[in-house]
């Protein structure tokens, strides 16, 4: 087989295609250094800001030589191409190796997989097509959000996923904070019912009929597969995007929306970032804390749920879904 031809396919089979553009970091990231990402498929990406060409670059973290990662290597500040730290080739932001030293071979026999970053809605994605379209509707509309939550743990995204869609366990497993009181009930959900469900995910309403003795709002909550959940309540969004980067290991990017834009909620959420960022670590650990509670027992006798209230029908739905698409969309 030609050399060549065999490099590049190489890069091809040893990465991930995305079926959508994942969030990876805030528009804040640093543009100093080269920041490595992990990203759905067990991959890493090596990205870096080109001051040359004033956008964001990103190539499969491995120099096809020796499988050194990229990542650890440097910023060439002329080409501002990414140097190898191991050996010294350099690869372009299109991922095409541009310096071999010390070797006759030509530096275009080489390359690695290039990824595009997108920045939208204050967030940067990783894509590894172009022109996909990245539209979220809750996100296009005039709105005011808290500063952007991203963080990974060792986990498992689908019983985060469940976790996010599951209103019953707030005051539970989140007692203490923002007045939440596992020993005081909330009221009753008694009614759920499903709007609509196919291969693109699904939504439902659950909440109670009862007008008095209930702090229960009414929540419509909504999966757009894979990686996307949605609660609404009347005009705020809990949004979040959940998605694993290896077998043992998921990312959490959310936030809290609220239609319409208002200029007091910006400055709220403002003077209260630092605050803000320490509850949504502790929401986050305690979360991560109980849904592992589940693994181990989840691996010894596999999904076995029972139904206890009309609040499981979000759980219930992804759990049909996965067995009627996910396997499609996983492979």
């Amino acid at each position: 087989m030609n050399f060549k031809l065999y490099i590049q396919l190489f890069n091809i089979i040893s990465t991930f295609c995305f079926k959508q553009p994942i969030p990876f970091a805030d528009s804040s990231l640093s543009k100093q250094g080269i920041h490595k990402i992990a990203i759905p498929g067990n991959e890493d990406v090596a990205v870096w800001w080109s001051m040359k060409d004033q956008k964001w670059n990103a190539v499969h973290d491995m120099c096809p030589h020796r499988q050194a990662s990229l990542s650890s290597g440097v910023v060439n500040p002329i080409t501002n191409d990414i140097k190898c730290r191991y050996h010294g080739m350099e690869f372009n932001g299109c991922g095409k190796c541009t310096l071999i030293p010390s070797s006759a071979f030509s530096p275009s026999t080489f390359s690695v997989k290039k990824y595009y970053i997108k920045e939208k809605y204050d967030l940067l994605w990783i894509d590894d097509e172009k022109d996909n379209d990245l539209v979220i509707d809750v996100m296009e509309r005039p709105h005011s959000k808290l500063p952007w939550f991203i963080s990974s743990a060792e986990g498992d995204y689908k019983s985060l996923i469940e976790n996010s869609m599951d209103g019953a366990h707030f005051n539970q497993v989140h007692h203490g904070m923002m007045g939440l009181n596992r020993y005081k009930s909330m009221g009753e959900y008694n009614k759920a019912e499903t709007n609509w469900f196919n291969s693109s995910g699904f939504s439902c309403t659950i909440g109670t009929t009862s007008t008095t003795n209930t702090l229960l709002p009414i929540a419509e909550c909504i999966f757009m597969a894979p990686y996307n959940t949605q609660v609404k309540l009347s005009n705020t969004y809990i949004f979040a995007i959940t998605y694993p980067v290896d077998k043992k290991k998921l990312k959490l990017v959310s936030n809290l929306i609220v239609h319409d834009k208002k200029t007091y909620l910006d400055l709220f959420f403002e003077i209260f970032k630092p605050l803000i960022r320490i509850s949504g670590k502790e929401v986050f650990r305690q979360d991560i804390e109980i849904i592992n509670s589940q693994k181990q027992n989840v691996y010894n006798h596999g999904i076995n749920y029972t139904t206890i209230s009309q609040s499981d029908l979000p759980i219930t739905l992804y759990n049909k879904w996965l067995k009627k698409y996910g396997d499609e969309e996983e492979s």
